[in-house]
């Protein structure tokens, strides 16, 4: 492993990020600052168990838009152990391709729209792993023409649309239904 972190700061220029990290070379953290266009090409990889690292992966702050230019993972649970950092987006994930988010059991997952602002609808969508899931995961509307998959201890839902196409809608854990009025799951 490695004890190294990427800040980047952009201004309202655009960030375009390939591949990230990766097993046995992963980031302390990530933190992108911009008002441009985010655009994901790779995976991003992140652990919290790497010197005294956070983990997270934090797009809190990228304002501009976040376009998914193939399938995506955020790893910040790179080493696999159960322990990661958050996940947090600052603006609408787009882009018709496969998000897949893995924090482990302790990070947390918070989200803007996935899939309904301007662009395409992601072909999928997935939170949590077979082993590990995050302690609390808080999203807006999220939109796919495949699978919505969401796993967490709390997961708190801000919006009242979740739409796939043509996939299974499953939201495993304690639902906290946030918008007063009708909350819909359309899963065609």
């Amino acid at each position: 492993t490695t004890d190294q972190s990427l800040t980047i700061v952009a201004g309202n220029g655009a960030v375009s990020l390939a591949k990230v990290g990766e097993a046995g070379n992963v980031l302390e953290f990530l933190t992108v600052t911009t008002s441009g266009i985010t655009t994901l090409s790779g995976d991003i990889i992140t652990d919290d168990n790497v010197a005294s690292a956070t983990g997270n992966i934090d797009l809190s702050a990228a304002t501009g838009g976040i376009t998914l230019a193939t399938d995506v993972t955020l790893n910040s649970d790179g080493s696999n152990v159960g322990s990661g950092g958050d996940v947090t987006a600052g603006s609408d994930i787009n882009g018709a391709f496969d998000l897949f988010i893995d924090t482990g059991t302790d990070g947390a997952v918070t989200l803007q729209n996935v899939g309904t602002g301007t662009g395409t609808r992601l072909t999928s969508f997935k939170i949590g792993d077979d082993t590990f899931n995050p302690a609390t995961v808080t999203l807006d509307s999220v939109a796919t023409t495949g699978a919505i998959d969401v796993t967490g201890t709390a997961i708190k839902l801000n919006s009242d649309s979740y739409t796939s196409n043509d996939g299974n809608i499953t939201m495993t854990g304690a639902v906290k239904l946030v918008t007063a009025g009708l909350t819909t799951f359309d899963s065609d």
